[in-house]
């Protein structure tokens, strides 16, 4: 072969690869999976040594549900890669419509249950969830394979996942991370934007740093990008338990953060079609304990028919959040009965007659009770 020739192939390689993976990419965002692998498995085969063509032919073949041959390409291009904990594909957008990965997921889900002890079903799993926004789900199943007896190789990987699931422990010795939140609580906000982006440079499957950068773009005005940052902390977030923590703790007071609420609300208010801003202001109302003002902006979204995997987990949390205060009713409610009753039987009409009547805003049978109270009071 011609030495000129030679000396260029792996960049010829190399951009036919790419051309290849593009290729791959459009026909998996049409929902033409058989035409992905194809494209993908060429881009394997000009640049056998790269880990992006393995992973991505992974993901064709899940939505293939050939999860034996996806176990093989996943496990490949991790191996490949030199940094895993660089990955972070957004499975989610892979796909044409939501819901065609959502059935792909529980197809899976279903052949694990069926199939307990093949690990390369469970492995892959895990692995989809992890990068589908489910990773509380992922580390269940990664748990369960530590049970199992694995080959040194997979148990490295489910390790591995396992471990960068604990966000807070790896985060509280990043330096950058710290440096941010403690930039944050001083109004320091262009120094902790900085440090938080250096932490999701180096860990960008991570969702808190995600979710200190939404906040401190939202402390800045920047709502459109502090929305898609928001966005993305969902999706990565390892559980539900830092969406519920005290995020004014993290500013510098509590007028701090009204003012800088006041200023969003003024936008969204100003530019009502910025839906943007408007998803931005839902989370921040949440994040602020505010359940309310986030469930009308929630039900706006729902009446303009406009939906979002972010949404989609804030309503999940609302519905726990606003059934709690009614439970709290219930339960009061019932005790004011229980006392009420217990005053008749004593006797004391007057005690009943107090308890009755202050069921009455919340309830319209006390009028009856309170009517038993005062015929022995003889009224």
């Amino acid at each position: 072969m011609n030495r000129f020739l030679l000396l260029f192939l792996p960049f010829l390689l190399a951009a036919s690869s790419r051309e290849e993976l593009k290729l791959g990419d459009l026909a998996f965002q049409e929902g033409r999976y058989n035409e992905a692998r194809r494209a993908y498995r060429r881009a394997v085969i000009a640049n056998p040594k790269d880990p992006i063509p393995r992973l991505v032919l992974g993901h064709a073949l899940f939505a293939l549900g050939e999860y034996e041959y996806a176990y093989i390409e996943i496990r490949r291009g991790l191996e490949l890669h030199p940094d895993p904990r660089r990955i972070h594909p957004n499975l989610l957008e892979y796909y044409p419509r939501p819901q065609e990965f959502y059935d792909r997921l529980q197809r899976l889900r279903e052949k694990v249950k069926q199939n307990p002890q093949n690990h390369a079903y469970s492995f892959v799993y895990a692995y989809i969830c992890y990068y589908g926004g489910e990773k509380q789900e992922a580390k269940k199943v990664l748990q369960s394979l530590l049970q199992q007896p694995l080959q040194k190789a997979d148990w490295r990987w489910v390790k591995f996942y396992l471990s960068q699931l604990e966000e807070e422990a790896i985060l509280a010795k990043m330096p950058s991370f710290v440096k941010g939140v403690k930039n944050l609580k001083n109004k320091e906000y262009l120094k902790a934007y900085q440090n938080f982006l250096k932490v999701l440079r180096k860990q960008p499957a991570f969702g808190i740093p995600a979710l200190f950068l939404s906040h401190t773009l939202f402390a800045l005005g920047y709502y459109k990008i502090a929305a898609r940052y928001m966005r993305r902390g969902v999706f990565f977030r390892p559980h539900n338990l830092i969406l519920n923590a005290l995020w004014g703790k993290y500013y510098a007071s509590r007028g701090e953060w009204i003012r800088l609420l006041l200023d969003l609300e003024s936008h969204t208010a100003l530019h009502p079609k910025d839906r943007d801003a408007l998803e931005l202001l839902a989370f921040i109302y949440y994040s602020f304990k505010r359940f309310v003002s986030a469930q009308n902006i929630l039900e706006r979204f729902q009446r303009e028919g406009y939906h979002s995997h972010a949404l989609k987990v804030l309503k999940k949390l609302l519905r726990k959040k606003l059934v709690q205060p009614r439970k709290a009713q219930q339960k009061h409610r019932t005790r004011l009965i229980s006392i009420g009753k217990e005053y008749l039987r004593q006797g004391d009409y007057q005690g009943a007659v107090t308890a009755f009547q202050a069921l009455v805003p919340v309830d319209p049978r006390a009028h009856f009770l309170a009517a038993f109270a005062f015929l022995g009071q003889e009224k």
